[in-house]
């Protein structure tokens, strides 16, 4: 019966008669392909960890700059924000005013500007309640004739009352700009009445 021969895939070193026999090298296993002395796919795992932190710290630096804007926003707000007093109103019950609260941006004629005020659903200023296209402080004032108060809100709202706000709230919180004066007026903010008082005759 024929038998069958196996070959293995080796190489042997010719060397000369007085060097002897070298074992044969085995060349059926390939050799790991290493980079930087390490291997390949370590290098790729180092990789792609180094790319991700490179982008959190691309983003903690935009936040931080964010941040740090904001805080320097909420401080200068603070620095104009009116402070409270309480007054007795004619039935004896108190409400909070905002005391020395003044506007370099905008004057109306017979109005003194008193703050920010907090309202709700049930409106602070429930007078007369109008919405303005063009609105500024001025055309709210005009729309509240025969009204001791008035306040502007989400920039185009107009409310007119007899009676004073009650809540008074942070200047910052009165931060939108009105829809007829974009660069130079603010008429409220999201629930928050930029208030206006008549000056006594």
């Amino acid at each position: 019966m024929p038998t069958t021969s196996h070959t293995t895939s080796t190489s042997r070193v010719p060397l000369s008669a007085d060097q002897g026999y070298v074992a044969p090298i085995d060349t059926s296993r390939p050799t790991k392909k290493r980079i930087c002395g390490i291997s390949s796919g370590v290098f790729i795992l180092l990789c792609l960890l180094a790319f991700f932190i490179a982008i959190l710290v691309v983003v903690a630096g935009v936040f931080g700059s964010m941040l740090a804007k904001q805080s320097a926003e909420i401080l200068d707000l603070k620095s104009t924000s009116p402070t409270k007093t309480s007054d007795a109103d004619a039935n004896g019950s108190s409400t909070a005013t905002a005391a020395a609260a003044t506007t370099t941006w905008v004057t109306v004629t017979d109005w003194d500007f008193i703050g920010c005020y907090e309202d709700g659903d049930e409106r602070v200023f429930s007078g007369n309640i109008s919405v303005i296209q063009n609105q500024t402080n001025k055309l709210c004032a005009l729309a509240c004739d025969g009204f001791d108060y008035f306040g502007t809100q989400y920039g185009d709202q107009c409310y007119c009352s007899k009676t004073p706000p009650k809540t008074a709230a942070p200047a910052w919180n009165c931060d939108m700009h009105c829809a007829g004066a974009p660069n130079s007026e603010i008429c409220g903010g999201y629930y928050f009445l930029s208030a206006w008082k008549k000056k006594s005759s």
